[in-house]
């Protein structure tokens, strides 16, 4: 079911609110089942905006994600917020994938089952507030996005590390051996995935992801982490497929590289395909 009209053939597949979530309006929060087009609904940039449409889907909660009460921040959100994993959140001025967020303490994955998932489109892109936590609304690819999109890097799990802190967890670093490859060596590009089991990930499911350096011969060059999403890592069975990287080679360096574990020096292998090419 769908409220309003022209809502958007493709869009946020996977993003939604539950329903009863709670949205700022220019008066009292309304629950988001509640809104109707022309309503004024609160947003980060632009103030006041009227709801285009609300739309209905159901969601697998498989999906879906709870952000308890306080887990960003003092009120935020301000009760518990339930989401689809593929909805952002707004943290430091970046849109975040709460599914990326996940860590079993104050933002936990949902019990399996069907679920109802709502959407708020508005004329462009936006952040709204759901339960005081500012969150995307629907997101329409035709649309510009109104903030840089982030699902993986070095902001990303720091982001993750201060979350898990917030929750009260305390990680040591404990490390197990590496797995993975290097794919692809180009004058411009290194690519290829890393995993190693940590603590966190035997005590808490989180998966943190491998820091790695990259050198040219001996000289260390840079350095990436290993947290993008490949799916044929995923299906070859190494949890949720989020180890793979892309490093760009700065101009004017040459090989021979390699690709090495920041914290001990472990050297990551060259898949058959990179030794072939």
């Amino acid at each position: 079911m769908t409220m309003g009209s022209e809502k958007p053939d493709s869009g946020q597949g996977a993003g939604g609110l539950a329903p009863g979530t709670r949205i700022a309006t220019n008066g009292f929060p309304v629950r988001i089942e509640a809104l109707r087009p022309g309503d004024l609904v609160q947003t980060l940039h632009g103030g006041l905006r009227p709801v285009r449409w609300v739309g209905q889907r159901e969601a697998n909660a498989e999906f879906s994600v709870c952000v308890k009460a306080n887990a960003v921040a003092d009120y935020v959100p301000g009760r518990d917020l339930y989401l689809s994993s593929g909805h952002a959140l707004c943290v430091d001025g970046l849109l975040m994938p709460v599914g990326r967020l996940v860590n079993g303490i104050s933002i936990i994955q949902i019990e399996p089952g069907v679920t109802e998932a709502y959407h708020v489109g508005l004329d462009s892109h936006e952040v709204i507030f759901a339960e005081n936590s500012p969150v995307e609304s629907f997101w329409d690819e035709a649309q510009a996005a109104c903030l840089e999109r982030l699902d993986g890097g070095f902001q990303l799990h720091a982001l993750q590390m201060r979350l898990l802190e917030r929750a009260g967890a305390e990680i040591p670093e404990i490390e197990g051996p590496l797995v993975g490859y290097i794919d692809a060596v180009t004058p411009n590009m290194i690519s290829g995935w890393a995993k190693t089991v940590s603590w966190a990930e035997m005590v808490c499911g989180i998966e943190t992801p491998v820091c790695l350096d990259v050198f040219a011969g001996e000289q260390r060059i840079g350095r990436v982490l290993a947290n993008l999403y490949r799916r044929d890592v995923q299906e070859a069975g190494y949890g949720t497929g989020h180890h793979g990287f892309d490093f760009l080679v700065p101009a004017g360096v040459e090989g021979p590289f390699s690709v090495r574990r920041a914290s001990d020096g472990a050297v990551l292998a060259l898949s058959e395909t990179a030794l072939a090419a």
